[in-house]
């Protein structure tokens, strides 16, 4: 098990996150499931990325 890289977590990078999380849940829709307020993609060996990035997103504005 991977564990995700410690980021800085910058404004601009949650408006990044979100623009990219965005996009790719546009372009494959269906293909996403929503689990406990996150979404987790099926058979996209970038989900984990997306996750990530939406995760962090979440948890640096819960802050």
């Amino acid at each position: 098990m991977m564990t995700p890289p410690t980021a800085v977590i910058t404004p601009a990078v949650i408006q990044v996150g979100n623009s990219l999380f965005s996009h790719h849940i546009h372009r494959r829709q269906g293909q996403y499931r929503e689990y406990e307020g996150y979404y987790e993609e099926i058979n996209d060996i970038c989900g984990c990325l997306h996750q990530m990035m939406i995760m962090r997103s979440i948890a640096a504005a819960s802050r």
